[in-house]
C-alpha cells in the first residue's frame, strides 16, 4: 500500500528469507544474489511455465522479463531491449546467462545449431572479460550489448555484439588479493606445449602479471 524505500526494502528481505529472491516493482525485477543454489528456480519445467504468462501472473522471475520482451516484440513488431544492472556480485552475469537461456530456448527443448553458438560464445567472452575481484570470483569486469535476431517466424537467426566495453587497466595491473582475466590462468592450465612456448606460459605463480601473454592471444 505505500510505495517507499523501507517497505521495499523489508519486503524484498521477508522474500528472501523463503528463497524467492525475485521481487516486482512495477515492471521492474529486483534480484537478490542467494549465493547458493535454489533447486528446479531454472529448469526446463519452469522455462515452460512462464512461456506466454503475462508479468504478473506468476511468482517474479527473470524468466517473466525475458518472456515479456520476446512477446512485446512478436506483438509490437518492435526490438525491444532488457537492461541488466547491478553492483560487483549481484549476480549479473548469471541473470544474462538466464535470459539468452530463455530467449533461445522457448520451450525447453534441445537448442538449434545458432541458438547454441549463441549460447557457447558467452563463456568465451566471459573468459576474457571476467576476473576474480575482492567481492567476486567470477566478476564481469566488461559491459555487453548482445543483440539476439529473430526472423519473421520467431526464430532466433543470430546474434551480435555491438560494444564490448573492457577494463584494459586490469590487463597489467590488478588490486591486492584479485586477479588478471580468467583467459590467462586458463591458458596456464590448459594449453598446449607449442603454444606455450611460443607466449612463454609456465605456471600461473611465476607471474605478477600477465601483459605478455594476454597481449599475444588478444
Amino acid at each position: 500500500m505505500y510505495l517507499n524505500a523501507a517497505t521495499v526494502l523489508n519486503n524484498i528481505r521477508i522474500r528472501y528469507m523463503k528463497d524467492k529472491i525475485y521481487t516486482y516493482v512495477a515492471n521492474i525485477l529486483i534480484a537478490v544474489n542467494p549465493y547458493v543454489e535454489v533447486k528446479d528456480l531454472y529448469s526446463s519445467q519452469a522455462i515452460r511455465s512462464y512461456q506466454g504468462k503475462s508479468l504478473g501472473v506468476l511468482p517474479p522471475h527473470v524468466f517473466a522479463i525475458a518472456d515479456k520482451a520476446f512477446r512485446d516484440m512478436k506483438v509490437l513488431k518492435q526490438s525491444q531491449s532488457i537492461i541488466v544492472s547491478g553492483e560487483s556480485g549481484a549476480g549479473k552475469t548469471e541473470s544474462t546467462k538466464y535470459l539468452l537461456r530463455y530467449l533461445c530456448d522457448l520451450w525447453g527443448s534441445a537448442a538449434g545449431p545458432i541458438e547454441q553458438k549463441i549460447l557457447d560464445a558467452n563463456p568465451v567472452m566471459e573468459a576474457f572479460g571476467n576476473a576474480k575481484t575482492t567481492r567476486n570470483n567470477n566478476s564481469s569486469r566488461f559491459g555487453k550489448f548482445m543483440e539476439v535476431h529473430f526472423d519473421s517466424k520467431c526464430q532466433v537467426v543470430g546474434g551480435y555484439i555491438s560494444h564490448y566495453l573492457l577494463e584494459k587497466s586490469r590487463i597489467c595491473m590488478q588490486g591486492p588479493e584479485e586477479r588478471n582475466y580468467h583467459v590467462f590462468y586458463l591458458l596456464c592450465a590448459g594449453a598446449p606445449e607449442q603454444l606455450r612456448q611460443q607466449l612463454y606460459i609456465t605456471k600461473p605463480d611465476d607471474f605478477h602479471v600477465s601483459t605478455h601473454a594476454l597481449k599475444s592471444v588478444i
